[in-house]
């Protein structure tokens, strides 16, 4: 029987079997590009951004990615200040800080010489992740299927806030001055938190840390730039909660970023609420970005907290007879934290006291910037020695004991007591001993406040004891109903816990009354030595 075909190459039961295989594999193909819903750019290992960019974008992302590779020379220039990729981010953020040029350090007692080469060609490639990490900020945020925000932190979140500050600076205010001299951290550090709506999840979230970090490898890998990166497995990973990214120069990673995600430390982990961070939000080679930060007075708070920790820990080990080998390690590690403390505290109190009031004067801008962290350290810390309040303030601002005593005085006097907050523990610190509390490295003392009546506790203890055992309260009551049973002890376990919040709350009130006092009495004592002192010198003469 003859064969019904109207064109070559057809049949009646439709097309031949080469032009089936072609259809079926262009088929297969739209398939694999459009089955996640967005755009197939990324090998498979990085499958999961398919859906974080539309199809629209892919030509958007191929030319950013030839673009930042274009710009990043294997041989450094001369000058940084040159590189297009550094320009574009001086222009969006003029807080953004690029070294001009590599500099001698001396790490260890060893002077250590910067290999200029590889200076200018580091720094370009932290110019480029910074715009990557925030182009990834925005896509996750608008990703309903992404659970996880990308904040900045370090160094970086400091000169994000600085930067909308330093905008309505008048260009001849000594306050443009002093933010105009940038802060200078090269390093980006990036902090993964749940969304509003999401719950932390330890796999998911490193998961999602993974991804990010071998996305920024695909953007800036070429074939004379290697990025590595190692995963919180990594046995040479000492931080488990931490991705950490590096650029290679022959066989060895200097890292650049750390992609963190471990839990917030509780006490500042309303401070992470999206309605208290910072934004920033602009275009970047046609690409929408976000540079989102903590607020620079949560940063500020915080920094204090943790530069009060370290310098209590530090005086209490420096005050032992004899100090151990590992006890002078652990005082060089609190005082490398201090270094890098005292420098965020610096430029965020001026950049916080003048973006309340952007025309103080030098003098002016100090006592605001002495006072604000005074009053912090005495809120975190009222147990705190004024030993330890004049090595904090020599150290940091440069003021003298005499002026650290009458400040202290003045604080202490009259004032109504605060609640201290509760001690946590800093789960991020890679120090041994960071679950002490320092209220415990201090004699507590001798007098305790009277504890409340239990009267009320004993009441509602028999209650309990008689509606667990169906026995009536007094003779001839009714027996309780199981229902009655278990509403009576809800109200038992709540009026307890209320007891014990009382009683809680009673004795810190207490106990910081008392440290107020001594310190108060301490500084007067020292200001009538020092009166006393001045005028047995007066009759000499």
């Amino acid at each position: 029987m003859k064969k019904h075909s109207t064109k070559k190459g057809y049949t009646k039961k439709g097309y031949t079997k080469k032009i089936a295989k072609k259809i079926a594999k262009k088929i297969k193909k739209q398939n694999t590009y459009f089955g996640l819903g967005g755009a197939q750019l990324f090998p498979t290992n990085l499958s999961y951004w398919n859906t974080f960019f539309s199809d629209e974008e892919e030509a958007q992302l191929i030319a950013l990615k030839n673009q930042l590779q274009a710009m990043i020379p294997p041989v450094g220039r001369h000058n940084i200040a040159n590189n297009n990729i550094c320009l574009a981010m001086k222009e969006i953020l003029p807080t953004y800080y690029v070294p001009d040029k590599a500099e001698i350090e001396v790490v260890n007692g060893l002077t250590k010489y910067p290999n200029e080469r590889n200076f200018y060609y580091y720094n370009t490639i932290l110019c480029a992740a910074f715009i990557l990490f925030a182009l990834l900020a925005n896509k996750m945020e608008n990703q309903r299927d992404c659970n996880y925000k990308l904040i900045f932190k370090g160094g970086k979140a400091i000169q994000l806030v600085l930067g909308t500050i330093l905008s309505v600076c008048e260009p001849t205010s000594y306050g443009h001055s002093v933010l105009s001299n940038l802060h200078r951290s090269s390093d980006i550090d990036v902090l993964l938190i749940p969304k509003p709506t999401s719950i932390y999840n330890t796999e998911e979230v490193k998961t999602l840390a993974i991804n990010i970090s071998e996305l920024i490898k695909w953007f800036l890998d070429s074939d004379s730039t290697t990025l590595s990166f190692l995963t919180p497995d990594d046995k040479r990973n000492k931080n488990k909660t931490i991705c950490k990214l590096a650029v290679m120069f022959g066989t060895i990673p200097y890292p650049f970023s750390d992609i963190d995600f471990g839990i917030i430390t509780p006490q500042f982990a309303p401070s992470f609420s999206s309605s208290l961070l910072h934004q920033y939000r602009t275009t970047i080679f046609g690409l929408d970005v976000l540079f989102e930060c903590q607020s620079i007075t949560n940063l500020l708070n915080e920094k204090i907290y943790y530069y009060g920790y370290y310098s209590i820990l530090k005086d209490n080990l420096e005050k032992a007879r004899i100090i151990t080998e590992e006890n002078q390690k652990l005082i060089e590690e609190y005082e490398y934290y201090l270094i890098k403390f005292k420098k965020a505290i610096i430029s965020l109190n001026n950049g916080l006291h003048l973006s309340i009031n952007n025309k103080l004067a030098k003098a002016e801008l100090l006592e605001e910037n002495i006072n604000y962290f005074l009053d912090k350290l005495l809120n975190y810390y009222p147990l705190i020695t004024l030993d330890t309040l004049k090595k904090i303030f020599k150290d940091v601002y440069a003021v003298g004991a005499e002026k650290v005593t009458k400040l202290v005085l003045s604080k202490t006097k009259g004032q109504k007591p605060l609640v201290p907050p509760v001690p946590t523990k800093y789960p991020k610190s890679p120090t041994p001993i960071d679950n002490i509390d320092p209220t415990l490295l201090y004699e507590m003392p001798s007098q305790m406040p009277q504890l409340p009546p239990t009267s009320a506790m004993h009441n509602a203890s028999a209650i309990v004891n008689s509606a667990m055992y169906n026995a009536p309260l007094m003779y001839g009551a009714p027996s309780m109903s199981m229902q009655q049973m278990q509403w009576q002890q809800q109200q038992w376990q709540q009026q307890q816990w209320q007891q014990q919040q009382w009683q809680q709350q009673q004795w810190q009130q207490w106990q910081w009354q008392q440290e107020q006092e001594r310190l108060r009495l301490h500084a007067e004592w020292e200001l009538q030595q020092q009166a006393q002192h001045s005028k047995g010198k007066s009759r000499k003469k």
